[in-house]
């Protein structure tokens, strides 16, 4: 899900207050990526921030579907429903989040190419969490 910012391109419209470097409208967009295929779009005037428009854009999900946000779309109450939904979610933090760490996870040991896992495949080189593991 993204919005963009679209460039007044011609002076006569006055609908918008914002100053003309800034956009006068947005478009939140819920994309198929099975497809490439827009599935729900809101075009609107650009005074309200994204997370205002997030829920609208999300009521279409289901349980089992993934959303990537920007961090603009950041709510961390609807970001709680989608989880209550099942809907699991991606997004990157804003640079002001504040936090703390609750728990801290353990490294996940390297596996050398050739050595057997449990279950009993030979795995390439790389990180891998053998606990995870079948």
């Amino acid at each position: 899900m993204a919005s963009g910012g679209f460039r007044r391109a011609i002076h006569v419209v006055d609908w918008t207050k914002h100053r003309r470097r800034k956009a006068a409208a947005k478009c939140h967009l819920r994309l198929d990526l099975q497809s490439f295929l827009p599935r729900f779009a809101i075009l609107d005037t650009a005074r309200d921030a994204d997370a205002k428009r997030a829920r609208e854009v999300c009521a279409g999900l289901k349980a089992g579907e993934i959303v990537i946000f920007d961090k603009a779309y950041v709510d961390f109450s609807h970001l709680f429903d989608l989880f209550r939904r099942g809907i699991w979610w991606v997004s990157w933090a804003k640079d002001n989040l504040q936090y703390r760490v609750v728990i801290k996870a353990k490294k996940a040991k390297p596996v050398k190419k050739g050595k057997e896992n449990e279950s009993g495949c030979q795995s390439q080189e790389g990180s891998v969490d053998e606990s995870s593991m079948g």
